[in-house]
Order: structure tokens, then C-alpha cells, then sequence
């Protein structure tokens, strides 16, 4: 299980139902996603690993498709185009 972390000491952060607040201020930080994260650790969790989870899966698909681009794919069709450009050689010096 995840500790939380300690805060830091010495910096007093006002709440967000503090007087000293304007509420427009109060307004603009209090969205629903703030409220329920601060309710809800979980989300956080799941918020951190979403983003996990994407930044890897799209690291490694761009890695794993250059890997079959350049290592499969490219060195196939090569292949092909010059089997085929020897074949057209071939038929080429046949018919003449």
C-alpha cells in the first residue's frame, strides 16, 4: 500500500472555505474533479496510473512498430521488389 507523503513544514496553505479567499477564487479551485480527489484518494491512484499506464503502452507501440517497420516490414518488401525486378530481367532477355 502506497504511504502518503508528510507535507512540508512551515507553509501554511489556506483551505479553500477560508474567509481570507474571494470567492471567485474559491470557485475556480473547488471543481468537482479537486473535490473528488481531495474525497478520494483511490482517484488519485487511478489518475497517476492512467497516466502510467498510457505514456507505456504508447512508448512501447512506437517502439515495437519501429522494430517491425525497419526490422520486418522494409526488408520484405526490398526483398520482393528486387525478386521481381529480376524476374522482369529475366523475361525481358528471354523475349529478345
Amino acid at each position: 500500500m502506497a504511504t502518503a507523503i508528510p507535507p512540508i513544514t512551515g507553509v501554511g496553505v489556506p483551505s479553500l472555505d477560508s474567509p481570507a479567499r474571494p470567492e471567485r477564487t474559491r470557485r475556480i479551485l473547488s471543481t468537482p474533479m479537486n473535490d473528488a480527489l481531495t474525497c478520494f484518494p483511490w482517484l488519485q491512484m487511478l489518475r497517476r496510473g492512467l497516466v502510467l499506464d498510457l505514456s507505456t503502452a504508447f512508448g512501447f507501440g512506437t517502439t515495437f512498430g519501429y522494430l517491425w517497420w525497419y526490422g520486418y516490414h522494409l526488408p520484405r518488401v526490398r526483398e520482393r521488389d528486387t525478386f521481381y525486378a529480376r524476374l522482369e530481367q529475366e523475361r525481358a532477355a528471354q523475349s529478345a
